[in-house]
């Protein structure tokens, strides 16, 4: 991690990423000039994307894990927990402190949570009791822009829908199409394959959305909003 190995060493300081420093000092059978001084740290780094973090519940230990991805990323995480019911909990929130789960409470088995803002929260509550193990939180993020080269025309109308419980899809290649549509807290609401250019949207309630369609390995994400 050095460059330097001798001479004068003054507030010298060596990080390693890997989580282990060594120092070795070699000397000659010579005078020697005193002391070296060692001073070592551990930093705990910021959660992000692609990391595992095991949290082991204890009685009264509220938790809290944050991360934020890049642009035009969706923030993702997937939860396995044993939560307390009626007593313990689990909030997941985005950026702008919107909710994104319904179940707070019990089993999370690989349970998925993602927000389209780019940051996403996750806060284990417990109570004075004896808690149910580790809550493992497994985050990523996935882009949500494709390259160029994979980009899909298409066209969604109507297009905000107005009393219609169905929309057109055409796009520049044919296939049938992948669709994938979220809402705006990056919960999946509908996955389907067209054979037409049809989708049925009736399930949706007024609001707005990301259909994503993806044709032989082509893809485009485009915003519905329904009225």
């Amino acid at each position: 991690l050095n460059t330097q190995i001798d001479g004068d060493f003054v507030d010298a300081v060596y990080t390693s990423s890997d989580a282990t420093i060594t120092v070795n000092i070699l000397n000659d059978g010579s005078v020697q000039n005193g002391d070296v001084t060692l001073t070592f740290a551990c930093e705990v780094l910021p959660t992000g994307c692609g990391d595992t973090v095991v949290y082991t519940q204890v009685a009264n230990g509220d938790f809290t894990e944050t991360i934020t991805a890049a642009e035009d990323q969706l923030a993702s995480v997937t939860i396995n927990a044993t939560m307390e019911v009626n007593w313990d909990s689990i909030i997941v929130t985005d950026g702008a402190g919107n909710q994104l789960n319904e179940q707070v409470d019990g089993d999370f088995v690989d349970a998925d949570f993602s927000s389209t803002d780019g940051t996403i929260t996750v806060q284990v509550l417990n109570d004075g009791s004896a808690q149910n193990g580790d809550v493992t939180l497994a985050f990523a993020c996935v882009s949500l822009s494709t390259p160029e080269n994979e980009r899909l025309d298409m066209i969604i109308y109507p297009n905000p829908v107005l009393n219609g419980d169905f929309v057109t899809i055409q796009t520049s290649v044919n296939g049938e199409k992948y669709v994938e549509v979220f809402d705006i807290t990056g919960k999946r609401l509908i996955t389907t394959t067209l054979s037409a250019d049809t989708l049925d949207v009736s399930v949706l309630s007024s609001g707005i959305y990301l259909v994503n369609v993806t044709i032989n390995g082509q893809s485009k994400i485009s915003k519905l909003i329904i009225r």
